[in-house]
């Protein structure tokens, strides 16, 4: 469906873009105001800002990836225990133990992937992982909605407020509306207080959205569809925290992906997989290390 990134050209978003898809020497293109109104007459943008296009990118559904990798670990002889609030885990000389809601479990290796609540299960790490909640909509479009279907309106990132915005995707199925989030720290939250859920999104979460849509893409303001709150795990650079623990050779974590870590879900469970078979991996992931902390 193609992706495009709108902002200041010396800005985070379409600067950063650009100098990444120079030095990988990826293919791209970059528009000028009039020609991204030319391309895509659906958005409004303010004077001074670039487009940065990628007609490659995409968007992964996470529903149907969890599934398939879920799937193919099970052919893969893994055995999936799902509903099992972890309470306790312990490592030593011999194996690993995980204590859960259900019972223990012992193995020779454990990875810890456990989102919102890694902090509470490795406060001993000195890492200040912080939990916000982040809110989703879906809005109805105040004009033909074809105009904002996949295959004729791409996903996007507007940067709104420098460095961070606003990112959506295109109408997937009949029926359904133009997504939009903030790419953003959201409300610090407490995880230990999630255990009934999530708080739903508030009116003013909502209008704060509508108000993105209203600015940069009138079309799309309609009525709202569907809202959903989802959590993100901020590390203090925004950058994934990755490698072994360092009391603990037997444990190998993965937090702190900062909204932005899905999308590399596939070879972040190479990497995992290979730290906790072999001790190494040949992926470039030294720089999300916990040493960077001190």
């Amino acid at each position: 469906t193609g992706g495009i990134y709108l902002g200041p050209p010396d800005g985070e978003i379409v600067g950063g873009s650009l100098a990444a898809a120079r030095a990988h020497d990826l293919p791209h293109e970059i528009l000028d105001a009039p020609q991204v109104a030319a391309r895509f007459p659906q958005f409004r943008i303010p004077d001074g800002f670039t487009g940065f296009f990628d007609a490659r990118a995409g968007f992964v559904v996470p529903e149907r990836a969890v599934a398939a990798h879920a799937a193919r670990a099970r052919a893969h002889g893994a055995t999936l225990i799902e509903g099992e609030a972890i309470t306790d885990w312990k490592a030593g000389a011999d194996g690993v133990t995980v204590t859960t809601a259900g019972g223990t479990h012992t193995a020779e290796h454990l990875v810890v992937t456990a989102g919102p609540w890694t902090g509470g299960l490795l406060r001993d790490l000195g890492v200040a992982l912080q939990v916000t909640r982040q809110v989703q909509a879906w809005f109805a479009p105040r004009e033909d909605a074809g105009r904002y279907a996949l295959g004729h309106f791409p996903c996007w990132f507007i940067e709104t407020h420098a460095p961070h915005g606003h990112y959506g995707f295109p109408i997937v199925e009949a029926g359904g509306g133009v997504k939009i989030g903030l790419h953003d720290q959201g409300k610090p939250v407490d995880p230990a207080e999630l255990r009934d859920g999530i708080a739903p999104p508030g009116e003013e979460e909502i209008a704060g959205l509508r108000a993105v849509l209203r600015d940069y893409l009138p079309g799309a303001a309609g009525a709202l569809l569907e809202a959903r709150t989802c959590l993100y795990t901020n590390s203090p650079d925004h950058h994934f925290v990755v490698g072994r623990h360092p009391r603990h050779e037997r444990v190998t974590l993965a937090a702190g992906f900062s909204g932005h870590g899905f999308k590399f879900a596939s070879v972040m469970g190479e990497v995992l997989a290979d730290l906790a078979t072999t001790g190494r991996t040949e992926r470039p992931v030294g720089f999300l290390g916990l040493e960077r902390f001190g």
